[in-house]
C-alpha cells in the first residue's frame, strides 16, 4: 500500500541520516588509521561547509591514545571548527597536532572575528538565549578535565580565536 511505502521511505531516510551522523561524529578513518588521519578527513569534511582547514600533524602517525580519548578529541576539534565556520566570519582555520614529552596538544586557530572570552563564560552561566555555542565550549572543557587534560581558549574581538586541547599521553602498553 501507499502508506507502507511512505513509512518505508521515511525509515530509509532516517537510517541514512543516522549513518551519516555517526560517520561524522566518529568516522571509520579514526578507528582504522588514528587521530592524525581523522583530522585530515575532518578538514575535507569542513570544505562542505565552505571552510578551508589546514592540518599539520607529526610525521609518526601512531599515537598511544585509547580510542575513547581519540573520539573525544576528534569530536572536540569538530565542534570547534563548526563553531568557527558559524561565528568567526572567516573561511579558514588551522589545526595543529603535536606531541612533546608525555603530552598531546591540539591547537585550533582561526583569524576570524574573535570574542570576549570572559563575557562568553559569564553568559554561559546564565539562561539567556544565543549561548548554545558557548555551552559547547563549556562541555569540551568538562570532558578534557575529566581526562586529566585541559582546554584553553584565547580570543578577543577582532583578534581571532585559538583553542588548545592538552592531554597527558599514557606510555604505550
Amino acid at each position: 500500500t501507499d502508506a507502507m511505502k511512505q513509512v518505508d521511505e521515511v525509515l530509509s531516510d532516517a537510517l541514512r541520516y543516522t549513518r551519516t551522523l555517526v560517520a561524522e561524529l566518529s568516522p571509520a578513518v579514526l578507528r582504522d588509521l588514528g587521530l592524525p588521519a581523522a583530522l585530515k578527513w575532518l578538514a575535507e569534511y569542513m570544505q562542505k561547509l565552505s571552510m578551508t582547514v589546514t592540518v599539520s600533524v607529526p610525521e609518526q602517525p601512531q599515537l598511544p591514545l585509547p580510542e575513547d580519548q581519540a573520539v573525544l578529541l576528534f569530536q572536540s576539534v569538530r565542534e570547534l571548527l563548526i563553531n568557527a565556520s558559524k561565528y568567526a566570519g572567516t573561511g579558514a582555520a588551522s589545526v595543529t597536532l603535536d606531541c612533546r614529552e608525555d603530552q598531546l596538544r591540539i591547537q585550533v586557530r582561526d583569524e576570524g572575528a574573535g570574542f570576549d572570552v570572559t563575557a562568553a563564560a559569564a553568559a554561559a552561566g546564565t539562561a539567556t538565549g544565543g549561548t548554545s555555542s558557548k555551552f559547547g565550549l563549556f562541555s569540551i572543557r568538562e570532558r578534557m578535565t575529566a581526562l586529566g587534560g585541559s582546554f584553553d581558549l584565547e580570543s578577543a574581538p577582532g583578534q581571532g580565536t585559538t583553542a588548545t586541547l592538552t592531554l597527558p599521553l599514557l606510555a604505550a602498553q
